[in-house]
Formats: C-alpha cells, sequence, structure tokens
C-alpha cells in the first residue's frame, strides 16, 4: 500500500508540515436521471370515477465515502456507483352516494432502492479473502483511529 500514498502537493501543517499536506482530486462527476410518470382518470358513470397514477425515477451517481485525495485505479480511493431507483403506483376509486356523501377507496405502493458498489478491487493483505480495501483513517499523521467498515 505504501507506494498507492499519493505525493503531497501543498505544504502542510503541524510538525514537519506533514498534516494536510495533500488537496483532494479533482472528479467530474456525472448525474444520469430518468424520469416520468403519468395519470389516468377514467369516469365510469356521473357518480364513480377511477384514477390511477404512476412515476419512476432512475438516478445513477459516482460518490466517495470522503474527499478523494486519489481516483481510481489507486487502491486507496473511497469511490463507489450509487445507482438510485424509485416508483410510486396509485390507484383510487370513488363514488358519489349523496351530494353530502363520497366514498373512496385507494391502493398505493411507493418504493426506493438505493444501492453502493464500491469500484475499487484490491488484494488487501491484512485481511483474509478481502476485495475492497478497509476503511482506514488516521489522525492526520499520527495514530489510526478507524479500521474497517466506517470505523466499526
Amino acid at each position: 500500500m505504501i507506494p498507492d500514498i499519493p505525493d503531497p502537493d501543498r505544504t502542510g501543517s503541524g510538525v514537519g508540515g506533514l498534516d494536510s499536506n495533500k488537496s483532494f482530486t479533482p472528479f467530474i462527476n456525472p448525474h444520469i436521471q430518468h424520469v416520468w410518470g403519468f395519470v389516468v382518470d377514467q369516469t365510469l358513470t356521473p357518480t364513480q370515477s377511477l384514477h390511477y397514477s404512476e412515476w419512476h425515477n432512475s438516478f445513477s451517481n459516482w460518490n466517495f465515502d470522503n474527499p478523494p485525495l486519489v481516483i481510481a485505479p489507486n487502491p486507496l480511493n473511497s469511490m463507489k456507483f450509487e445507482p438510485a431507483l424509485g416508483s410510486v403506483f396509485l390507484l383510487n376509486y370513488s363514488n358519489t352516494l349523496s351530494p353530502h356523501l363520497v366514498m373512496t377507496a385507494g391502493f398505493g405502493w411507493i418504493g426506493e432502492i438505493n444501492n453502493q458498489y464500491n469500484q475499487t478491487r484490491y488484494s488487501f493483505p491484512a485481511i483474509a479473502g478481502g476485495t475492497i480495501p478497509p476503511y482506514i483513517v488516521w489522525d492526520g499523521q499520527h495514530t489510526l483511529t478507524k479500521w474497517g467498515t466506517q470505523g466499526s
């Protein structure tokens, strides 16, 4: 892993200027989103109606767990792909029984799927069979403060 640590690119702080001496790496993040929906309103009789609505949102994004100091293929990056999918289905029936009484019945379903897929594949010797580097945080250049899955 030592060869993958990036060289400093700015003057750091702390003892010997070793803290915060690397700028984040710019990353162009393409957002891809497809949204569509429709509504169907049907009058069945002068007192009855049926209404249906459907909505769909598909969103794809790349993100990082932390501000990126390196990007792929460097194994020290925290890049992940985050596809998301949302859907809504609504059905409503209305029946006017009298000028002062309306009966309605309906059904609704809302679904959301949010995934996160790590993009880095790296055989890390400190973890048996590991293919994704662990989450590692140091207190500057000092002690290891978090290790594992978000420090747990």
